[in-house]
């Protein structure tokens, strides 16, 4: 993938993986438990957790596309309404509210949404693809931002739930096989009444990743951990299931998943009568997507890329988001150059022509210049914030029609030239381009 990059100071690249590795502990007795743990199994999916079937291996992260997957994140629901967050492949996302009938879904913001709580008629949720954090009031849809400190608060005064994924010991390697991997020992725990933190016997072994969730609907208290897996053919797999926990009897039982066992299926919400859970296929990210499970009925469920199919925009935020379009317009026009220069290398592969067009905040072009095949220029400009569009082709038609239908076609977001740094644009796994159209290149 292109990237732009400096040519002299060192480049650093951070990436972000949906990280997958996996442990087990159902009905294996853990080396710090005294009892066996009840896991109830159907006859078309048998697990395995027992004696020396249950070294793990960590699934490798490379096998999830978490950049586009198909999910929804987050789910809370008050006495009127479910509010959830999802995100369509390639699309940027919203978050949505539904009637407790899943009925009457709408977009109420836009964004990439995932912790989310509800507190005294108020919804605070954070946007993790620009670090904001909101506040909504749910009455008339009015938002706030609110800083990381306050919103922290109320996430933590609203969700803390008595039960929680306790770590016992970390780091354990088996002394009769010291080239296992390393694990984790966790235990179901709660605290009681007075804050003290208690067991509940119900405990697993994981290689380096903790439970996720826990969401408490009734008397049973929901999330999702390892578990081990095994196929007809006897082939392993290391992947999470939802479980259940009653709090009344004591038991644990994993939420079994109409689908080939193969599914790393994990819980993000529990309400209103619902499980929001999300499947991922190992071997298929296109396969990836989340339902909301009904509670009483095991058997109904509700996709939800079809309950938001087609939802319409809440009235209160299309007025938000056109005024705040409106003010990034016209904050754009006021974006400031320089006084400081930033210079640019370009140079045209050898067997094509190109173009490279940068573009600032408004919308106007800085420059554009069309190179002939193997040709290089450097350019210096006023420092600060463009976007710079790429295009390759045979031959160059026009400023209006680039190299036309037949050309290749880039863009980056928005990027920071600094004052006094050269850049150049070179490849790597950090990219900052991503594919366009002739249109999206001359406009």
């Amino acid at each position: 993938m292109r990237k732009i990059k400096r040519i002299i100071l060192p480049i650093i690249c951070i990436l972000s993986f949906g990280m997958i590795i996996n442990g087990c502990a159902a009905k294996k007795k853990s080396k710090m438990a005294d009892e066996f743990i009840d896991i109830g199994i159907t006859d078309d999916v048998k697990i395995v957790c027992e004696g020396e079937d249950a070294d793990l291996e960590p699934v490798d992260c490379l096998q999830m596309d978490s950049i586009d997957a198909q999910y929804g994140t987050s789910m809370v629901s008050d006495e009127k309404y479910i509010y959830f967050a999802y995100r369509k492949n390639g699309d940027i996302g919203g978050l949505y509210r539904a009637d407790k009938e899943l009925k009457g879904a709408e977009m109420i913001d836009r964004g990439k949404f995932c912790d989310m709580c509800l507190s005294d008629g108020k919804l605070y949720y954070f946007d993790e693809n620009d670090g904001s954090y909101t506040c909504l009031m749910t009455t008339d849809l009015s938002a706030y931002s609110v800083s990381s400190d306050e919103y922290e608060n109320v996430l933590n005064a609203v969700n803390t739930g008595t039960y929680f994924g306790e770590l016992l010991s970390e780091d354990f390697k088996d002394p009769d096989n010291p080239d296992s991997s390393s694990v984790k020992h966790f235990s179901l725990s709660y605290t009681d009444e007075n804050g003290t933190t208690k067991q509940t016997g119900v405990l697993w072994d994981s290689p380096s990743t903790s439970p996720i969730g826990f969401y408490i609907y009734g008397d049973s208290v929901f999330y999702s951990r390892p578990c081990k897996f095994i196929t007809e053919d006897d082939e392993d797999y290391s992947i999470d299931m939802p479980c259940c926990y009653n709090t009344k009897t004591g038991t644990e039982s994993v939420i079994l998943r109409n689908r080939h066992p193969n599914w790393f299926s994990y819980l993000s919400g529990a309400t209103a009568g619902y499980l929001m859970i999300t499947d991922k296929y190992l071997e298929k990210p296109e396969g990836e997507g989340t339902t909301l499970e009904s509670i009483a009925d095991p058997t109904v469920s509700v996709k939800l890329s079809d309950l938001i199919d087609g939802a319409p925009v809440a009235a209160a935020f299309t007025e938000r988001d056109e005024k705040e379009k409106q003010d990034q317009i016209e904050a754009n026009k006021n974006e400031k150059y320089g006084p400081g220069e930033s210079e640019l290398s370009l140079e045209a592969p050898s067997d094509k022509s190109a173009a490279f067009r940068l573009v600032r905040m408004d919308g106007s072009t800085e420059f554009l210049k069309v190179l002939e095949p193997g040709e290089s220029v450097a350019v210096t400009f006023p420092s600060g914030r463009y976007t710079l569009k790429t295009a390759e082709g045979d031959k160059w038609i026009s400023d209006s029609e680039a190299f036309g239908e037949d050309g290749t076609y880039a863009s980056t977001d928005v990027y920071t030239f600094e004052p006094g740094k050269s850049y150049e644009i070179g490849t790597g796994i950090a990219g900052s381009f991503h594919s366009d159209s002739s249109g999206g290149f001359t406009n």
